[in-house]
């Protein structure tokens, strides 16, 4: 026989084993895969699946919960560890991550805890979640550039009423009921001083804002919270001055801008 033909009939046959290898290997895959959705559709259950996917699910429940647990602090040192961990059981149960960075988790965790009982006699968690939320956003988020009061000097007075101003990007306006940034600074690792928290001193009025790589927390007037929610809205000078008729004297209103600008919770006009 000749000899390169041996040689090809042994190389073929190799070819063929290959094959055959990988056809039975694609045939594992293929029938684990199918395992796999019969047991998510409680078609059947065995072993093999049950010990895979525990690890899986064991294995992702940690991972969340140390998510929700870096985004949530305050909330988790304010409970305790294990009281936090049964809290949010049901939520890492119901909801998954879809998103490439576990930094995005949690964002529904407030109202999901709305009706939950471990929240019944601490009022105020709720919203102490929001409140560390906005702040983890904040966090990723942009520094904003200060105000142009040269930009301001080029429009003519004339257009004035038509100016409308807009608070920074990178910021969020709250009202809590309770004094959260009190309870919120009293429980920063680096805090010293005194810790008490009168939870009857009533609501709070907050602006929270990313500053450099800090949060902070400015505690507004009533006054500030009503012009600052309404420069939300996008509305022209003239129309701030309409809508807020009755909370204050237009002279205080008027007068009252520069001051918010100054402070940094209006950064732009157009």
């Amino acid at each position: 026989m000749d000899p390169s033909a041996s040689g090809n009939m042994q190389k073929i046959g190799w070819k063929f084993k290959r094959g055959m290898m990988h056809k039975k290997s694609s045939f594992q895959l293929r029938d684990l895969q199918q395992r796999f959705i019969d047991n998510l559709s409680a078609k059947r259950s065995d072993s093999l699946f049950l010990g895979l996917f525990d690890i899986y699910v064991n294995n992702r429940h940690i991972r969340l919960l140390k998510a929700l647990a870096n985004t949530y602090p305050v909330c988790q040192k304010l409970v305790g560890e294990q009281y936090f961990r049964r809290m949010v059981n049901p939520y890492l149960e119901q909801h998954s991550s879809y998103s490439p960075s576990l930094n995005d988790y949690g964002a529904g965790l407030a109202e999901a805890l709305l009706d939950s009982p471990f929240v019944l006699g601490l009022p105020y968690l709720i919203d102490i979640v929001r409140l560390e939320w906005n702040i983890q956003c904040l966090l990723i988020g942009a520094d904003e550039r200060a105000f142009d009061w040269s930009m301001l000097a080029l429009i003519p007075s004339s257009q004035y009423a038509d100016l409308i101003f807009h608070r920074p990007a990178n910021s969020v306006l709250m009202y809590s009921a309770f004094p959260i940034d009190r309870i919120w600074e009293t429980n920063q690792v680096d805090f010293t001083g005194n810790d008490s928290v009168d939870l009857t001193e009533g609501a709070v009025y907050l602006f929270v804002r990313r500053f450099c790589f800090d949060i902070r927390i400015d505690r507004l007037t009533a006054l500030q919270w009503e012009i600052l929610n309404a420069i939300d809205g996008k509305r022209s000078l003239e129309e701030l001055r309409t809508v807020l008729i009755g909370k204050a004297e237009e002279k205080v209103i008027i007068e009252s801008l520069p001051a918010l600008i100054k402070a940094g919770y209006i950064v732009n006009f157009s």
